[in-house]
């Protein structure tokens, strides 16, 4: 599943280099998109978002190169041993990304739709 929505994000989504790299206050944890043993995070707008390389990197062009690791820079921020890629995106853009890549659109649409099943 080719995700090209994303080819924009390109020149927005960073590994920034940071003084300290373990990064420790992160104000909030996205309630369905922060899975105890995802292996890369997404901060977007203070808001963390803790998934899978693998789903990104298969989804997206774009997250296949910043996660290449000749693409992260040695002092690149960590939270809880994962690398960090800022998101410059307002939350509920990431959500949707995150709904198309893990095949959870029911859910995050739900709240859209006229009537309940």
């Amino acid at each position: 599943m080719a995700i090209t929505y994303l080819s924009p994000w390109h020149e927005q989504a960073y590994l920034a280099p940071c003084l300290d790299t373990e990064i420790t206050d992160i104000p909030e944890h996205h309630p369905t998109f922060f899975f105890d043993d995802g292996n890369v995070v997404l901060i977007a707008h203070g808001v963390a978002f803790r998934v899978f390389c693998s789903l990104l990197t298969k989804a997206s062009s774009v997250f296949r190169k910043l996660l290449e690791p000749s693409a992260r820079p040695p002092d690149a921020s960590m939270y809880q041993g994962c690398p960090v890629i800022w998101l410059p995106h307002e939350r509920g853009g990431v959500e949707v990304m995150l709904a198309r890549i893990c095949g959870q659109t029911r859910h995050v649409f739900r709240k859209c739709t006229a009537t309940d099943d």
